[in-house]
């Protein structure tokens, strides 16, 4: 039997080759609204504006850790200008994202990103948006801003041919 994250990576693997395609948005409900597909934009140009060589503040697989490798914290917050590492949802904040004090990760990704979470059995974050833009997979193929913010761009770009931003 094949695991659901196996599947998930092969559809990294899949989106690496071939891009973002027409076929993938057919398939997909992933819809977002015009306020959180300005937050991706605004997260996109803050990620393409950074280095985009790879360094020790950015990581695909992690969402915000210490230079030491700690674990991860799970209360969205600015990211300091140096000593920790990060995802592209770890720099929403940092970026200029709205977050509340109370929020996780995913609940500050669900409301302000429109990225799709299923808390009826634990956390589990999923869909296109994630897939495509977030997934910590990514971090095997293009483990850079640059590339996390050309993603998210993309995504834009689909969403709203495909009719998929919503008032």
């Amino acid at each position: 039997m094949t695991s659901v994250s196996f599947l998930l990576d092969h559809m990294v693997d899949r989106y690496h080759r071939l891009g973002l395609r027409d076929e993938d948005f057919a398939a997909s409900d992933a819809t977002i609204s015009k306020y959180q597909a300005g937050n991706l934009d605004r997260l996109a140009d803050y990620l393409l504006a950074l280095p985009s060589e790879k360094d020790n503040r950015f990581s695909m697989r992690y969402i915000m850790l210490d230079l030491a490798h700690n674990y991860p914290d799970t209360r969205p917050k600015p990211m300091p200008e140096c000593n920790a590492v990060g995802c592209a949802l770890g720099h929403a904040p940092s970026a200029g994202i709205p977050y509340e004090s109370d929020d996780f990760w995913h609940t500050m990704g669900q409301r302000e990103l429109g990225i799709e979470v299923d808390v009826s059995d634990g956390v589990r974050i999923h869909g296109l948006l994630w897939n495509y833009c977030f997934k910590g997979a990514w971090h095997e193929y293009d483990n850079t801003p640059g590339g996390a913010g050309k993603r998210i761009k993309e995504f834009l770009i689909m969403a709203e041919k495909h009719g998929r931003i919503t008032e």
